[in-house]
């Protein structure tokens, strides 16, 4: 097998995405899978507007070639940015196999970053994937959800955590709940609710890097921030922590809450798709459109029940999800 992803998407970057892929590639590699990815990177590019860590390429035609060095077997399209949709067309026309995966609400994300759903977003979402032999999404909600927009050939495709590294911590041990927030830092995540908390109540912390950092650094003094972390500094991060507070309305999974769960740190989040299908209620978390709710109710859960409650997510898995839904090329 030579399996090709195509990502808009870079391994520096720091979202949901990134990581999915960072430890998909790393158990293929580890399996002996031959793998390569095709990125940004190998553009030339400008940055995006509203999100400058992001490379829009310009010499998108360059794929094609690039495409050709690799003679891959298998392909999969990881994203619905400019160059998986040019990657679409170009597989399409060549009338070969593919799969593609879903990891955004769509309309969820256009409204909090622009304010609206543009007209014809859904179908451009469906159109996308449509000639797809596997649309991998994160859960049975999600499933049913792109479903409905036309979007067929769906497979459940979930998401681990290294417990090599997220291991179980011992909270704040405060009489004052120290409550996190990690992920990027973007408008569309809904962050201002968090650093809207009553910090007469809360030690408020803020993990993560992104475009609208410097703007609730601004607005939000109260709340630290400190910057990304990873690995080992950002496992003892959730283990200090006493509840992580999960704002987004437009993921479809949040895999920083199953690393917080790993850790013991139960989350709090809104009722809506991600953690609907990562919360356990009343074991790994809770959901209430009161954030304040469900912190307090957070508060009341043993911490080794929440780890044991998130022992099922597992990377090795998900690879194995990933592989036995590949199609050859032709």
């Amino acid at each position: 097998m030579r399996l090709l992803i195509i990502n808009d998407n870079t391994p520096d970057q720091i979202n949901g995405v990134v990581t999915t892929y960072n430890n998909l590639i790393k158990h293929l590699k580890s399996n002996n899978v031959n793998v390569h990815v095709i990125d940004p990177s190998y553009f030339n590019s400008v940055t995006g507007y509203l999100y400058p860590d992001l490379s829009i390429p310009l010499n998108i035609w360059k794929l094609e070639s690039l495409v050709r060095d690799y003679n891959p077997t298998h392909i999969h399209i990881a994203t619905e940015g400019i160059l998986g949709f040019f990657a679409k067309m170009l597989f399409d026309k060549k009338k070969w196999n593919y799969t593609t995966s879903y990891h955004t609400r769509w309309d969820e994300f256009a409204k909090s970053a622009i304010g609206f759903k543009p007209w014809g977003l859904n179908n451009a979402i469906s159109w996308f994937h449509s000639k797809s032999k596997a649309v991998l999404v994160t859960s049975a909600g999600m499933e049913a959800e792109v479903q409905s927009i036309g979007i067929k050939n769906t497979v459940i495709w979930t998401r681990g955590v290294d417990r090599d590294i997220f291991t179980p911590g011992p909270g704040s041990l405060s009489s004052k709940p120290t409550i996190l927030s990690v992920g990027r830092i973007s408008i569309e995540k809904n962050l201002e609710d968090f650093c809207r908390l009553d910090s007469s109540r809360y030690n408020l912390r803020m993990i993560g890097d992104g475009p609208q950092l410097s703007f609730l650094k601004l607005k939000y003094p109260h709340v630290r921030f400190d910057g990304a972390l990873f690995g080992k500094e950002l496992s003892k991060a959730y283990g200090e922590s006493d509840v992580l507070v999960f704002t987004s309305k437009s993921d479809t999974f949040g895999i920083v809450m199953i690393e917080s769960m790993s850790t013991g740190t139960p989350v709090a989040a809104y009722s809506v798709r991600g953690p609907l299908d990562v919360i356990d209620e009343g074991k790994t978390g809770y959901m209430n459109e009161c954030l304040t709710a469900a912190i307090s109710k957070c508060l009341t859960l043993d911490r080794n029940d929440v780890v044991t409650n998130s022992m099922k997510w597992c990377w090795s898995k998900t690879m194995e999800k990933f592989l036995s839904n590949l199609s050859p090329l032709k």
